[in-house]
């Protein structure tokens, strides 16, 4: 993992507590993915809270076969403040999700760790997948506000679920589970759309689990090369 500024392994207190359950057995890795991730500077992510995540998105990517290559780098916003605004995408608003990407985003897929959503602050993290977002500055971009300390114990990763809508380019899987494309209310199950994973629309049932389908979407994605 390859990091620009403050070393990562600073020993900085662990406060975004979740709990992830096991991923699967890891086969060998057929593909790599290169990934920018960016933490604005003066939000509560910690270099050590970063890299304890990035390391379980790539477990989690691991299982299918996709190498995930991070480049850390801590940053400046260009509107001085470590919140960005959830569902404003004003090209003239120094704090719009749009204008933090264009201006800090060197490369994609990026994953950015900002300090909240100042106008959503109960979402736990957003995506600009490039199907909604083709041309537009923030495609191929995942977003993960801090997280308050909480008891709450969650079944799954919310970074790797971000960053999976990006790679993956999709929505959230919910009955009759539409994926692969074409299919319809009644038609039979889909072996590749389970009623549990990573990308399942109620987030009660979600687990770290990726279908067969989603990892062959994954290693489409456009900046994913074969080992």
């Amino acid at each position: 993992m390859a990091c620009a500024g403050r070393t990562a392994a600073e020993n900085h207190e662990f406060l975004a507590a979740e709990s992830w359950s096991a991923s699967p057995k890891i086969p060998a890795a057929t593909h790599r993915v290169p990934l920018q991730i960016v933490i604005l500077r003066g939000s509560r992510w910690t270099w050590a809270d970063v890299d304890r995540r990035v390391a379980k998105t790539r477990e989690i990517l691991a299982q299918c076969g996709v190498r995930l290559e991070p480049t850390i780098v801590e940053l400046n916003s260009p509107s001085g403040s470590p919140s960005v605004l959830y569902q404003e995408s004003s090209a003239q608003n120094p704090a719009s999700l749009r204008v933090v990407a264009q201006t800090l985003a060197q490369s994609r897929p990026v994953l950015f760790y900002v300090e909240s959503f100042s106008d959503n602050i109960a979402q736990r993290g957003t995506a600009r997948i490039r199907t909604n977002s083709a041309g537009e500055p923030e495609v191929d971009t995942a977003w993960i506000p801090y997280f308050e300390p909480s008891n709450v114990q969650w079944s799954y990763q919310v970074d790797a679920h971000e960053l999976v809508h990006v790679l993956a380019d999709i929505g959230h899987w919910t009955p009759p589970y539409r994926s692969p494309p074409g299919r319809k209310k009644g038609d039979p199950p889909d072996p590749n759309a389970p009623d549990h994973g990573l990308m399942v629309g109620n987030p009660s049932v979600r687990t770290n689990v990726l279908a067969p389908f989603l990892c062959a979407r994954i290693k489409s994605h456009p900046r994913a090369a074969r080992l």
